[in-house]
């Protein structure tokens, strides 16, 4: 009995049962996710996620007659239009609800409080502005050096899948 009181001591005096301290962590974690951008950068990532969703959408639309019908087309502009609201408010909840859950499961407070201050730096700074230039770069090269060959491995293998059945039967 003795030990499991100890056992529960120790328990509530973790900092994951801490109140107090889970306060000052999501309160830090809201700071940090503010001087880190998260909230315009997942924006922007769902708007261009809309923006090519829309283009496919169109594009299916032309090939099947729909553009030329007026009505159908102010339908679908009011339908994609909802699609946006509805992400804006998602990303405003996944960023001030969910990451902040996420990373105080993850980070100590003495490690938020690092980054806070890291992002405070002028290198902190540097590296949120040239995120998206570096990220936008990274997703070039591998898609123009490294995609073509998995492609092609994987049209190989599945040639090899699938010749494998057909000559099996």
């Amino acid at each position: 009995m003795i030990l499991a009181l100890a056992v529960t001591g120790a328990q509530a005096q973790s900092p994951a049962q801490n109140p107090a301290q889970d306060s000052a962590k999501r309160t830090q974690l809201k700071a940090l996710f503010h001087l880190m951008q998260q909230d315009s950068m997942i924006s922007r990532t769902m708007d261009a996620m809309y923006s090519s969703m829309s283009s496919r959408m169109m594009s299916q639309l032309k090939d099947s007659g729909i553009t030329s019908d007026g009505a159908k087309m102010r339908e679908l502009n009011e339908y994609m239009e909802k699609i946006r609201q509805y992400s804006k408010e998602m990303v405003r909840r996944l960023v001030n609800e969910d990451m902040v859950g996420i990373y105080a499961k993850y980070f100590t407070l003495q490690e938020i409080d690092d980054f806070v201050a890291f992002y405070r730096t002028p290198s902190g700074q540097q590296l949120l502005h040239q995120t998206p230039d570096v990220t936008k770069e990274l997703m070039s090269v591998m898609y123009t050096k490294y995609m073509p060959d998995m492609q092609k491995m994987i049209m190989e293998d599945m040639q090899k899948m699938t010749g494998e059945k057909s000559g099996a039967k």
